[in-house]
């Protein structure tokens, strides 16, 4: 096997095992909670509040190994993977064999986002400096996301096959995730430095230094804080949907995870015509109508009945390439190759998980998903006002 072809199945791999995590933090136990083992919202919000504080040290390691002049060895690459990945695991049987132990469910939660964090920081380091080519990056990028769609297909295969509705179905569906994560741990280890070592981090680069404009730079924390407002519904979304669906099917828990897959699926639909077609549009008009769109059927979409608030949502989905590359785009404009910047800027939608998700489960106690569905929409829309402030 070439050497190029084994790193993007580790790279397939290390998105794959994040990937399906997130599915079962973000989608699976919320409706554990709700059905097996029944807290507080203010209590499951302040470990929400706690753990989720572990995502800041994400941009924090990656300023400081895209520091100027910094060259990371690949030895100590693979390494720092390796030992992300094994913390990965482990930190992840730790806390879904001890929900009820608020503590340690907390701690080793947070820990698990750390190590995640660690392993795509990492990934995105070994691919800019050891890729020798456009076409080779694409190549990793591409397996990345296939890595990624493919363990959230998986997950909620997992969940259509055992539709857990008693503690020991549960503890079945977290044993299988679990043996799926160990096996795919090994596949870190074939790695292969390709000989490249690129230090091209933005700031290494001769170009004229141009003062930042933090106005800039705040309009947009502002509105990446704003847009990403469906974290208010993060951990309401799944028991809602799956109380709605029991109004129209005798297995929701077979429906829920069916639709699931379905807006994984148009979420790659998305992606592949936005990499084909989105540079032929103006990034800011494109975040504008996306936002707007979003906005606008996020907004609507849980006044009318369970079905068609799934369709609303799927016409969402088929815009989210769009939205994210445009994203990117503009995020990396503004930046002007300064990593600083454009982690200060990602740091904003790390803060919006950290106090929205929280929030919604606060919330919950007291108004109807319907509200809270409905209040995402509403900071979406209210994200188009400093956006529309940014001058490009």
């Amino acid at each position: 096997m070439r050497i190029h072809n084994q790193n993007q199945l580790v790279f397939f791999a290390a998105y794959f095992l994040a990937q399906m995590i997130y599915i079962y933090i973000n989608a699976f136990l919320p409706i554990y909670f709700n059905e097996i083992f029944s807290i507080s919202g203010l209590d499951l919000g302040l470990v929400l509040y706690t753990s989720y504080s572990f995502m800041l040290a994400k941009p924090l390691f990656s300023i400081y190994l895209n520091k100027e002049g910094k060259e990371t060895h690949f030895s100590t690459q693979k390494k720092v993977l390796i030992i992300a990945g094994v913390g990965t695991v482990i930190t992840f049987a730790l806390f879904i064999f001890n929900l009820s132990f608020l503590i340690v469910f907390s701690v080793f939660l947070g820990l698990n986002f750390l190590f995640i964090a660690f392993m795509d920081v990492i990934i995105d380091k070994i691919i800019i400096q050891r890729s020798n080519t456009d076409n080779i990056r694409k190549k990793n990028a591409f397996f990345m996301q296939l890595g990624g769609m493919i363990g959230a297909i998986v997950s909620n295969i997992y969940f259509f096959i055992v539709r857990p509705t008693n503690l020991t179905s549960w503890n079945t569906l977290f044993v299988v995730g679990t043996l799926s994560l160990v096996c795919i741990v090994p596949v870190f280890f074939i790695l292969k430095d390709t000989g490249i070592t690129q230090n091209i981090t933005p700031e290494s680069i001769t170009r004229e230094q141009v003062k930042p404009n933090h106005g800039i730079i705040a309009k947009m924390c502002f509105f990446l804080f704003l847009v990403y407002g469906i974290n208010i519904y993060e951990w309401v979304l799944e028991p809602w949907a799956i109380e709605k669906l029991a109004s129209i099917s005798t297995e929701p828990k077979g429906l829920f995870p069916t639709i699931m897959i379905i807006f994984i699926i148009l979420d790659a639909i998305s992606l592949v015509f936005a990499g084909k077609y989105a540079k032929r549009f103006d990034k800011k008009k494109l975040l504008l109508f996306t936002v707007l769109l979003s906005g606008a059927l996020t907004t609507i979409a849980p006044l009318t009945g369970i079905i068609l608030f799934f369709v609303l949502i799927s016409i969402i989905q088929l815009t989210s390439g769009f939205f994210l590359i445009a994203l990117l785009a503009m995020m990396m404009e503004l930046s002007e190759g300064k990593v600083l910047l454009f982690q200060v800027m990602a740091s904003a939608t790390i803060l919006s998980k950290i106090v929205l998700a929280p929030l919604g489960l606060f919330l919950f106690n007291s108004i109807s998903g319907e509200f809270i569905v409905l209040l995402a929409g509403v900071l979406e829309l209210f994200s188009l006002l400093p956006l529309y402030a940014i001058k490009l």
